[in-house]
């Protein structure tokens, strides 16, 4: 990839991890969903198999929104991320590093202090008047977009040192914090959901993660092609 093409992929990945952030968090709004609605999923198609096919699912459950569909998509919502209506026994896709990386599967373990580490040392912790731990998989994707985001600042600066250092942390905050939890996660969300739409962010997530830690190796070699 030539060097040029750094800013781009950067705007890329960030976007991404924008968009994905903000759709983990919360239930979505009727404006979110009529801009779903209208994205260009043919974007993904050119990035990787498993991507594209979990934007066609996500495309097929917004082709004909009616105003049934936000309320389908916040009981999922509730049903896969908050356990709600959920019996004892029953697994659900808890969006926290925490449930799956700890011994305990509880939330506030190992994980969240080390991810609140890494954000104070960047001075971006989420609002504390949410009360939701750091390790919430919003607050991790968004910490990602940050970092990605910063990289591009500095390299437009001329910075290579300072893009080098920034891509690093990128690197490490995936390996860390990302990579080994995802793609159980998303597992769960597609052993529990019941729209088309929470399975193909579940295909998207899992894909895009994987594929970011090749994109980040592409990054670090320019980085140090420029150095």
């Amino acid at each position: 990839m030539a060097a040029d093409d750094f800013v781009q992929m950067s705007e890329l990945r960030i976007s991404i991890y924008r968009m994905l952030a903000s759709l983990y968090f919360t239930e979505l709004t009727s404006d979110q969903i009529a801009t779903l609605a209208e994205y260009d999923y043919g974007t993904f198609g050119q990035l990787d198999e498993e991507l594209s096919r979990g934007a066609k699912e996500v495309a097929r459950c917004l082709r004909h929104v009616n105003p049934a569909t936000r309320e389908e998509l916040a009981v999922d919502y509730a049903h896969t991320f908050l356990a709600a209506g959920a019996a004892k026994a029953e697994k659900r896709a808890v969006p926290f590093e925490s449930c799956f990386t700890s011994e305990t599967g509880l939330l506030m373990g190992p994980a969240r202090d080390s991810v609140y580490k890494m954000m104070l040392k960047e001075g971006v912790l989420p609002d504390a008047s949410l009360k939701v731990p750091e390790d919430h998989i919003s607050f991790e994707f968004e910490f990602m977009a940050h970092l990605a985001e910063k990289s591009v600042a500095l390299y437009q600066r001329g910075d290579a040192e300072g893009v080098r250092k920034s891509v690093a942390m990128q690197k490490e905050f995936w390996e860390s914090h990302l990579i080994g939890w995802i793609g159980d996660f998303c597992t769960a969300v597609e052993c529990v959901c019941r729209t088309r739409f929470y399975l193909g962010i579940a295909l998207m997530t899992r894909a895009f993660v994987r594929l970011d830690g090749e994109l980040l190796d592409e990054s670090m070699l320019i980085v140090a092609e420029e150095a």
